[in-house]
């Protein structure tokens, strides 16, 4: 039953690939002609559209592949990779800002969790002016606290927000764009560390999003410089 389940899944994967990459020859076609356009804000709109199917592509064929699951662990600074994400949206002109222990040290395959939590940062800077990224770490226990001053997530639409493709149009504006996919592949990986997400309004304003991560073996982890 698990060979044939691995190779439905095998197929689909491989099929949802050729079709992302047939459909880069009309896309790119597409994108040729918009450039020729006079009406200059109906070229804008046309690029943004391509933009946009093409980036739907590329993350459906992510989800579906997974590749971060066969990324080895090894004993990162959390700390440093939430500076550096927070460093990398700010300098593309998103507000973050990282608050917490200067190290902190946490086994995790490091391609992911950055993934996980750059996700994370940028539904908060779509949806909120700044994003500030908070760190707690105890002997068995990493919290990571992502909080922006969107417009929040109403209680009963939060499990849907996990959902693939699922866009909570009430709640969060569509003009952000997204495919949809930030917060499923964000929870996959985290709960493949053993972790989970939890969502919650803020007490004035804007979404917080709690990552909770197990820090096994503390008599042996090493100390942060």
């Amino acid at each position: 039953m698990q060979t044939r389940l691995k190779r439905f899944v095998d197929e689909r994967t491989q099929l949802l690939a050729a079709i992302s990459h047939d459909l880069n020859t009309p896309l790119t076609r597409l994108r040729l002609l918009a450039e020729d356009l006079s009406d200059g804000r109906q070229r804008d709109q046309v690029l943004s559209d391509i933009s946009e199917m093409e980036m739907m592509i590329q993350s459906s064929l992510a989800f579906a592949r997974d590749d971060s699951h066969q990324e080895p662990s090894v004993s990162v600074d959390i700390a440093s990779l939430l500076i550096s994400v927070c460093d990398t949206v700010s300098d593309a002109g998103q507000p973050a800002r990282y608050r917490g222990p200067d190290h902190a040290s946490l086994s995790c395959r490091p391609g992911a969790m950055r993934r996980a939590i750059g996700n994370l940062v940028d539904n908060g800077c779509k949806y909120g002016a700044t994003v500030v990224v908070e760190l707690e770490a105890s002997d068995d226990t990493v919290e990571i606290r992502v909080k922006d001053q969107g417009p929040g997530i109403p209680e009963e639409d939060r499990e849907k927000a996990f959902a693939p493709f699922q866009r909570l149009e009430t709640s969060r504006n569509r003009q952000t764009g997204g495919t949809g996919l930030g917060l499923p592949i964000a929870r996959d990986i985290i709960r493949s560390h053993g972790g989970d997400i939890t969502l919650q309004n803020g007490r004035n304003e804007g979404l917080i999003v709690t990552v909770r991560l197990p820090r096994p073996d503390t008599s042996a982890r090493p100390r942060t410089a």
